[in-house]
């Protein structure tokens, strides 16, 4: 074994920085993360071994077997080595096109090693940088595409078997218990599978494995456990005791399709982890010393997701897109804005294909760094018939190994709700998403900036700029990211802006800056020109907002405050006091109480006035601010 294929096995592995084949990650045999959230889990690859221990003491042997493996799963000898045995048979792995990608190699002793071509006509035994895939894979994305029922067995023998009788089977190399989710990529949704498990207690396992993954895939699965076998004993067995094509047939249409399904008593058991109150409750420590790790200073920070909310069309993706590839650079970014040093950055892209990015960079000309940036497009990995939805587990298993595979500085998700099929106005909903996604860049330690509509807007409203409360869905959203920066589309001489605001943050606040994208002939060329504004002038349309924001929602003398008033424009109180108070010493409202706590209400005059009895929506709708306004 390679230390690659033991990590889909680990619970949210992490590279140790600096260090090759080198990971950290929670133990299995211990209530690892209700301790201060570490891994105490390190494994690691060197000298023709991977070496497992765990800080807290927990003994290797019980953690090999926790993981399903055995100890010398362990070991990485020169496989080249076959001295004393002999090859009676050879299994070709091959990419859905038919390409080769690596071999099983069977052995008398009973033995099997992996290896792959290394383009000079010999063989590097071993699979490292290679992707996994399911045996027979040409002819199970044939069968998959027909629609027929694929059989998936433990061993390449017992599919080749089945093969001979005219049925789709595969298998993944390595035995049971070394299924992973790369393997189940390759079935969608609604397949007709049936897994035939040996008739041991690893191969029940591993049925139950691999039904549970494509049942949470959505596939249509079957558990056949085949009559009469011996102990230890396989499909290939039960063929040579005469079983037929029909018979299996037959006990596939008696059996009912799987709900999910469960581990004994026993195994429950095991998974029942013991902590005590106390490792949870903390006092606050205030030698413990915490600074904020910025990608962009003050902007972005590492391990926290950044939400970044604006209306449509108003420039959210050419903004990013630029500013990811001038953070793969480094050095000066967004004209000034600040300075960075180089980083690793990876563009999830749900709203738009790889032509479309493409198009923008060359009419652009914006520069990058090719060994700094990824994009991955939500077209190629439905079409590889992966899963990046982060409302399953599956989604969020891919973004990980995404993560282990590339490791970023920073991630870019364009736009969430391209990655999630869920209902975005409920909490309970939306909730699991963004948590997981939080957990993510604590883990990995790196900046993640999802992008995401702002909430359709009534007329009313047009003017006034949006709040941390304006993206589309639930509340939980803004409350649980600890940044929110937002974009709205301004005017200036009839010509419009973007400005790029500070909406709520955890930390300090950046400065406002702006930017407009204008059509430009470049060299007899058609380009696109973004220019950025680091010092915009938004002090009077400020005041201006704060006019009409209060002066459309309070006109029928509805009580507000200043915080209120605050909170909704995203305009700072001390800003927001100020014209409060011009506003109350010109008699245009009251208030009561002193100072902070200081409660407004809009003066309205007799009845006899052309404004009194503004009391209706449509009333409000044609209510002339002109009117209040100075």
């Amino acid at each position: 074994m390679q230390i690659y294929e033991l990590l889909p096995r680990l619970d949210r592995p992490i590279p140790n920085k600096g260090k090759n084949d080198d990971y950290f990650a929670f133990c299995p045999c211990h209530a690892d993360g209700a301790k201060n959230n570490r891994r105490s889990l390190r494994v690691q690859q060197k000298d023709g071994k991977i070496l497992v221990y765990c800080f807290a003491g927990c003994q290797t042997g019980d953690i090999v077997k926790t993981l399903g493996l055995s100890m010398s799963d362990l070991f990485v000898e020169d496989r080249s080595k076959t001295s004393g045995r002999e090859i009676v048979a050879v299994y070709d792995y091959q990419d859905a096109v038919g390409g080769l990608s690596y071999q099983v190699v069977k052995y008398h002793p009973k033995d099997f090693r992996q290896r792959r071509p290394d383009s000079k006509g010999g063989w590097l035994w071993n699979t490292k940088g290679i992707k996994p895939v399911p045996y027979r894979l040409p002819w199970l994305k044939k069968a998959l595409e027909a629609g027929e029922t694929v059989f998936i067995v433990e061993g390449e023998k017992d599919a080749d078997n089945l093969a001979k009788i005219g049925l789709a089977a595969t298998c993944n190399h390595g035995g049971a218990g070394k299924w992973t989710e790369i393997h189940s990529q390759h079935f969608p949704t609604g397949a007709e599978v049936v897994t035939l498990p040996d008739n041991d207690a690893p191969g029940q396992e591993h049925a139950r494995k691999v039904a549970n993954q494509l049942i949470s895939r959505g596939c249509r699965v079957r558990v056949v456990e085949l009559p009469g076998l011996p102990e230890k004993g396989d499909v290939s067995d039960w063929l040579k005791a005469g079983g037929t094509k029909e018979e299996l047939l037959a006990l596939v249409k008696q059996a009912g399709y799987r709900e999910r399904l469960g581990k004994d008593k026993d195994q429950k058991q095991k998974q029942i982890k013991e902590f005590s109150v106390l490792n949870i409750l903390h006092p606050p420590d205030l030698s413990k010393k915490i600074e904020i790790d910025w990608i962009v200073s003050n902007m972005i920070p590492k391990g926290y997701v950044s939400l970044l909310v604006s209306d449509p069309k108003s420039g959210k993706t050419w903004l990013m897109i630029r500013l990811a590839c001038e953070l793969s650079l480094g050095g000066q970014v967004l004209e000034g804005l600040a300075n960075v040093k180089a980083v690793r950055v990876l563009y999830l892209m749900g709203d738009a294909g790889e032509g479309l990015i493409n198009y923008r960079l060359h009419r652009t000309g914006w520069p990058f760094n090719t060994n700094n940036i990824r994009f991955c497009y939500s077209e190629d990995i439905r079409r590889e018939g992966a899963d990046l939805d982060f409302g399953t587990a599956e989604g969020m298993n891919m973004l990980r190994l995404l993560i282990l595979t590339w490791q970023p500085d920073i991630v870019f998700i364009d736009t969430l709700t391209s990655f999630h099929t869920v209902d975005e106005s409920k909490n309970a909903d939306i909730k699991p998403i963004v948590a997981g996604l939080r957990d993510i860049t604590a883990e990995f330690n790196i900046a993640m900036v999802v992008l995401h509509h702002a909430r359709k807007r009534k007329t009313r409203e047009v003017e006034i700029p949006i709040s941390q409360h304006d993206s589309v869905g639930a509340g939980v959203l803004s409350r649980l990211v600890g940044n929110i920066i937002g974009i709205e589309r301004r005017t200036n001489d009839g010509k419009p802006f973007y400005l790029v605001r500070s909406l709520a943050s955890w930390f300090k606040e950046f400065e406002p800056f702006s930017f407009t994208l204008e059509d430009v002939e470049k060299d007899d060329r058609q380009m696109v020109e973004m220019k950025i504004d680091l010092t915009p002038d938004v002090g009077q349309d400020a005041k201006e907002t704060i006019e009409r924001f209060v002066f459309m929602h309070y006109s029928t003398g509805i009580e507000f405050t200043r915080q209120e008033v605050s909170r909704r424009t995203g305009i700072s109180e001390q800003y927001v006091s100020r014209v409060l108070n011009e506003l109350l010493r010109n008699g245009k409202l009251l208030a009561n109480g002193k100072s902070r706590n200081r409660i407004f209400s809009v003066y309205i005059p007799d009845n006899d006035s052309e404004h009194a009895n503004i009391d209706s929506e449509t009333d409000i709708e044609n209510f002339q601010l002109e009117d209040y306004l100075f």
